[in-house]
């Protein structure tokens, strides 16, 4: 029964952000600056995070302009592919997206969207950005939600291929010609599918764009085509990051936990503080029985500055406990979960494991 749940950790985390629009769209624009305002020196990919999750990812205009495109019913989304799994995707493994419980009933008011639990991130290499948290929206706001400022930093991996810098024109606008396909009310997939492999074959080093495909091939279900694009990214730009995560969500969710965990670990050799890939090590490691990495990473997780979009971490360590016999230390995580206001089914799992060993005497 816990395995069937723990399963549900990651079972959504390998949809895609490139889902098609649908009616009444929300809109949420910016703009990436440099810390003295000048526009940033490369293409910079803002995504849209919930729960930990990457719901969206655009990348900016040459004057650090972006735009996300969401439907009023599920934000992370452009259009209606299969509601319950994109519901599932943009609220993270336990809260609903669309349920505002702020509003009469826990029912979100008309028109709007509760993106309390998501945040706009810009990431470019050698900078940090501070996470611009969207909070309940609706199609009737000013979509504009400002600048997210980019500030030096030293990092071991980079978060922006630097083979990018170097894709000569003709194939940065093939590059761009796969964007602004991706980014249409409706997505002509196999056209970006065109556009990208001749950005690659134009310029076979340029590692974004190899990284793109793997991200259009996992919104087609195509796991083998888009695993060869993510090692493609991977083998021409071996300290580009987001292969590593991309690919290592891919094979979680393919249940390749050995393969999960050598993404994850190269990953974090590029960058300690990378959380989404300690979160998917540790989902690894409960699977493979490292049950004391697992709780390693999740404790990482936990400490860490983005800990609020993981509350999952709670569930599984709770799990880890337990199969331990550590039922009070076990408790103490359940209730964090519950605090989380998780889904009935889940919620209710929980609280009757929690009655039954505080009947039984095995917690206070």
């Amino acid at each position: 029964m816990w395995l069937k749940y723990v399963a549900f950790l990651f079972s959504f985390l390998s949809l895609s952000l490139l889902t098609l629009a649908q009616t009444d769209p929300i809109y949420i624009t910016g703009q990436v600056a440099l810390a003295g305002g000048e526009p940033p020196p490369a293409a910079v990919r803002v995504e849209l995070r919930c729960h930990g999750s990457v719901v969206q990812s655009v990348y900016t205009s040459p004057e650090g302009h972006f735009s996300f495109r969401m439907s009023e019913r599920n934000p992370g989304v452009k259009s209606e592919p299969d509601a319950r799994r994109m519901d599932a995707a943009i609220g993270g493994p336990y809260i609903p997206a669309n349920v505002d419980r702020r509003t009469q009933g826990g029912k979100a008011a008309f028109h709007q969207v509760d993106l309390s639990r998501c945040q706009c991130e810009a990431s470019l290499s050698g900078y940090r950005s501070e996470p611009v948290p969207l909070g309940v929206r609706s199609r009737f706001d000013n979509p504009e939600i400002g600048a997210i400022i980019l500030h030096p930093i030293e990092l071991e991996g980079t978060l922006v291929s630097v083979t990018t810098l170097k894709a000569p024109k003709d194939a940065v606008e093939a590059f761009q010609e796969a964007e602004k396909e991706l980014s249409a009310d409706k997505v002509e997939y196999e056209k970006a599918v065109k556009y990208l492999e001749t950005a690659t074959r134009l310029y076979p080093e340029f590692a974004l764009a190899w990284c793109r495909l793997g991200e259009v091939h996992t919104a087609q279900q195509k796991v083998e085509a888009a695993r060869a694009a993510f090692r493609q990214a991977i083998a021409t730009d071996p300290g580009f990051i987001y292969p590593y995560d991309f690919l290592a969500q891919l094979e979680l969710q393919n249940g390749q936990m050995e393969e999960t965990v050598r993404l994850t670990a190269k990953a974090l050799e590029l960058n300690s503080n990378w959380i989404s890939a300690r979160y998917y090590q540790a989902i690894a490691q409960y699977y493979l029985g490292n049950l004391e990495g697992a709780e390693e990473s999740l404790r990482i997780v936990q400490k860490s500055e983005d800990s609020a979009a993981y509350p999952s971490s709670h569930y599984l360590l709770g799990h880890i406990h337990a199969e331990r016999g550590e039922h009070q230390d076990a408790s103490v995580q359940y209730s964090l979960f519950l605090e989380t206001n998780p889904p009935e089914d889940l919620g209710s799992e929980v609280r009757t494991t929690l009655a039954q060993w505080k009947e039984t005497g095995l917690i206070n």
